[in-house]
C-alpha cells in the first residue's frame, strides 16, 4: 500500500483509536516546522528582521521586549538560545519560563521573562559601585561585569529577580537584550530562538509607557510585582485573563549571613555609644573606657564580617561611588566616618597628647555625643537600605522598629554589663527590659499576618509558623531569658558577682536572640515574583 492510500485509510472513518494517534505524530511540532522551514529555505534573515524594528529609537522611545502569551508554549527554547549565545555558565540563565496555574479553570499558562528594561531601575539606582548602564539611545539596561564587586544589592532592588549572582566570577550579571546584535540588525538570541515567534522587540515611547502604568489597562503581566517601582517596558498580550492565578507556596529566602551578623554587630556599637553619650558624666573613666573600647571592638567586627558578603571584596573601596542615588554607598560612607570617630573616642580617652584640645571633660562629651549621633544616621541609612527595596516585611515602620529594638536592647544590655551595680545600671535594666517587651510582642503580632491585607505578609506568617517555625521559637525563648528575666533580676539585685554574672547572661542571651531575628529578618521575606524567578 502506498504511503498516501495510508495516510487516507487513517483519516477514514475505519481507522482505529491507535490509528489516529500515529497520524497525530506525524503532525510536525512548532520546533519541527521551524527547523524544516529554514532549512529549505535560501537566507534566513528575513525572519528574524521581521522581529525587530527596522528603524532605531528616536528621542523618548527605547527598545522593549514584547511577548505573545497565547504563542508562548513553555518549550524553553529562548531559555536555550539565550543560554548558548550569550555563553553562559553552567547554572546560570538570564530569561526564565515559568507556569501560572488556576485552581479555578484548571487553564496554565506559560509565561517567558527577562530583564525589563525599566525606565527606573532599582538596579541602577541602588548599586553603591556604579555597576549599571542605561542607554540613553536604545534605553537598554546594561551591567558593566569589570565594576561590580558582588555585593548582590541589585537582586535586592530589582522586584522581578532579574540581575543574578555568578559565584564563580564573584559578581552579578543579566540580560542586555543582546544589544550587540541589536546595533547589528539582528534579533537576540530569545526572539530568534523562539519557533513560535512569541517574542518580539518593539520601539515604545516612554512617557506613554510611564503613563499606562498608572492605569487598569497596563500591559505588563498581572500578578507580578507592582509596575510603578520601576516601570518595566516589558509587554505582554493575550487573550485569556490573567488575574485568577494563585501563587505557588512560599520557600525560605537566603540567610545573608554575613549581612545579618554585620547589621547586629553595629547596632550593637551605635546602642554602646548612644549609652555612653547618655551616661556622660555619670561614668568613672574605667566604666566609659569600657564601653568604648567594647563599641569599637563590635564595630570593627562589623565591618570587617560585612567584605565576606561581597563576591570581589578586594574592590570593596568602590562601594561609595553612587552617594548620589544610593543608600547603600550612604550606609558604608556613614559607618566609615563612625568608625573615624569612634577611634577618636578611643584615643582622647587613652592619650590626651593626641587631641589636646579635647581632652577635657566637655570635649569627651561632645565627642561622645557626635560619634551617637553619627551612629543613629549609619543604623537609618541602614533602614532605608531595606525599605528600598519595596518589599513590604522589610517597610519603613517594621524595619526601623527591628533596628532601633535591637541598637537599645544590646547596647542597654552593653551597659548594664559595664556598670553592673549602680543607679546607672538599673537604667540600663530597665530600658532592656522595656524594648524587650516592646519588640517582642510586636513580633508576635506579625505571626496574625495570615488574616491580614497583605499578601506578602501573610506569606511571611505562613514561613515563620511553618518552615522557620523552630526559629521562631528558639528567637523567643532567648529573648524571653535575656531581655526580660536576667535585667529584671540584675534591676533588684544588690549583689555585685551576682547582678554581673545576670548581666553577661543577658548580653549573651540577647545577642542570639537579636541575631535569630535578623536571620528571620532575611529568611521571612516573601515579596511579589514574576512567574518563573527563583528566589534570590
Amino acid at each position: 500500500m502506498s504511503s498516501a492510500a495510508v495516510a487516507s485509510h487513517l483519516q477514514s472513518d475505519e481507522a482505529t483509536l491507535i490509528e489516529e494517534f500515529l497520524a497525530a505524530q506525524r503532525n510536525l511540532t512548532a520546533v519541527d516546522r521551524f527547523a524544516e522551514q529554514h532549512r529549505a529555505a535560501p537566507s534566513h534573515s528575513s525572519y528574524y528582521r521581521d522581529l525587530i524594528p527596522l528603524s532605531k529609537p528616536g528621542a523618548g522611545q527605547q527598545y522593549a521586549f514584547e511577548v505573545n502569551l497565547d504563542l508562548c508554549s513553555g518549550c524553553k527554547a529562548c531559555v536555550t538560545a539565550c543560554h548558548s549565545l550569550n555563553g553562559l555558565d553552567e547554572d546560570e540563565t538570564w530569561r526564565s519560563v515559568g507556569t501560572l496555574a488556576s485552581s479555578e479553570t484548571g487553564f496554565q499558562q506559560a509565561v517567558t521573562t527577562s530583564c525589563h528594561h525599566c525606565l527606573d531601575p532599582g538596579c541602577l539606582t541602588g548599586c553603591p559601585v556604579n555597576a549599571y548602564d542605561k542607554d540613553p539611545l536604545t534605553g537598554i539596561v546594561r551591567h558593566l561585569d569589570d565594576q561590580c564587586i558582588g555585593c548582590e544589592y541589585c537582586i535586592l532592588k530589582c522586584p522581578y529577580d532579574v540581575p543574578k549572582y555568578n559565584a564563580t566570577r564573584g559578581i552579578v550579571r543579566k540580560c542586555d537584550m543582546c544589544s550587540s546584535r541589536l546595533s547589528s540588525d539582528e534579533a537576540p538570541a530569545c526572539v530568534q530562538g523562539c519557533p513560535n515567534e512569541a517574542i518580539r522587540i518593539r520601539i515604545i515611547d516612554q512617557a506613554e509607557t510611564a503613563a499606562s502604568i498608572t492605569t487598569e489597562s497596563s500591559s505588563f503581566l498581572r500578578n507580578a510585582p507592582d509596575p510603578k517601582i520601576t516601570i518595566p517596558t516589558t509587554r505582554y498580550s493575550g487573550s485569556r485573563p490573567l488575574a485568577a492565578f494563585e501563587p505557588p507556596q512560599p520557600t525560605p529566602a537566603p540567610a545573608h549571613l554575613p549581612l545579618a551578623w554585620m547589621l547586629l554587630l553595629t547596632q550593637l556599637s551605635v546602642g554602646g555609644f548612644v549609652a555612653l553619650a547618655a551616661f556622660t558624666g555619670k561614668l568613672t573613666p574605667l566604666e566609659e573606657n569600657r564601653i568604648a573600647g567594647l563599641s569599637f571592638a563590635a564595630l570593627l567586627t562589623g565591618l570587617l564580617v560585612s567584605v565576606f558578603h561581597l563576591g570581589r571584596p578586594h574592590l570593596a573601596w568602590r562601594a561609595v561611588l553612587n552617594l548620589k542615588r544610593s543608600w547603600m554607598s550612604r550606609e558604608i560612607a556613614l559607618f566609615g566616618l563612625l568608625f573615624a570617630l569612634a577611634a577618636m573616642n578611643i584615643a582622647v580617652r587613652l592619650e590626651e597628647s593626641i587631641f589636646p584640645h579635647l581632652a577635657t571633660v566637655r570635649g569627651v562629651a561632645a565627642v561622645s555625643i557626635l560619634t551617637a549621633l553619627i551612629g543613629i544616621l549609619a543604623v537609618f541609612s541602614s533602614v532605608m537600605i531595606y525599605h528600598d527595596t519595596h518589599r513590604s516585611f522589610w517597610n519603613w515602620k517594621a524595619t526601623s522598629a527591628r533596628f532601633a529594638g535591637t541598637l537599645l536592647i544590646l547596647g542597654g544590655s552593653l551597659a548594664m554589663l559595664t556598670l553592673q551595680v549602680s543607679p546607672s545600671a538599673s537604667a540600663a535594666a530597665l530600658v532592656v527590659l522595656l524594648c524587650t517587651g516592646l519588640k517582642l510582642g510586636w513580633e508576635i503580632t506579625l505571626l496574625g499576618a495570615e488574616t491580614g491585607t497583605s499578601p506578602a505578609s501573610a506569606r511571611s506568617a505562613t514561613l515563620m509558623k511553618g518552615a522557620l517555625r523552630r526559629f521562631v521559637i528558639a528567637r523567643l525563648l532567648f529573648g524571653i531569658a535575656g531581655g526580660l528575666v536576667c535585667p529584671a533580676l540584675v534591676w533588684n539585685h544588690g549583689d555585685k558577682p551576682t547582678a554581673a554574672m545576670f548581666a553577661g547572661i543577658g548580653l549573651f542571651f540577647c545577642f542570639l536572640g537579636e541575631l535569630l531575628e535578623r536571620y528571620l529578618f532575611f529568611t521571612a521575606v516573601a515579596p511579589d515574583r514574576v512567574p518563573g524567578s527563583a528566589p534570590s
